[in-house]
């Protein structure tokens, strides 16, 4: 008889990628989360040579409650037209949604998932990431293309040396 030795694998939805920050990006994000009493939104501003690297946040106009957020459509397009006149391609600020939830608890919303899919079902991968007051997280990257699938994300802050 042939005993094999059972392994034990982690679905994919289970691997820890990580989304970074700079120390300035996660400052930022912080203020945010503390500057009132509502959910506020706004899009990562990635390096282009790591596009979970979050170097920067930058902010839409919208209208914010304690539960939901709503960015002006004008204000996105906007952001699309500064961003590319500075030279960034859309994986450099158009796939990271990064937004607050001013309660103890970072799990999405019905109302987050369908933000998440407006934003980014016809884009080939996004990532959704939610900082919460008692600084719970929750980060997902989803791939549109190919075997869809998404990873949850954990936050790190990069502190680059030199």
């Amino acid at each position: 008889m042939i005993a094999f030795k059972r392994t034990h694998l982690r679905p994919l939805n289970q691997t820890q990628a990580k989304l970074c920050f700079t120390p300035y990006a996660w400052a930022k994000l912080r203020y945010l989360r503390d500057v009132g009493p509502t959910e506020v939104g706004g899009f990562g501003i990635c390096d282009s040579n790591n596009p979970l690297l979050v170097k920067d946040i930058e902010l839409v106009k919208q209208a914010c409650t304690m539960t939901t957020l709503d960015f002006d459509d004008e204000s996105i397009a906007d952001l699309f037209t500064r961003q590319i006149e500075a030279g960034r391609a859309p994986d450099q600020f158009a796939r990271v949604w990064i937004h607050t939830h001013p309660t103890d608890s970072a799990k999405p919303s019905m109302v987050d998932e369908e933000t998440f899919d407006r934003l980014f079902l016809a884009s080939d991968w996004g990532a959704m990431f939610i900082l919460s007051q008692d600084d719970s997280t929750y980060g997902r990257l989803r791939f549109n293309v190919g075997p869809r699938t998404s990873i949850r994300l954990k936050p790190f802050v990069y502190y680059a040396t030199g």
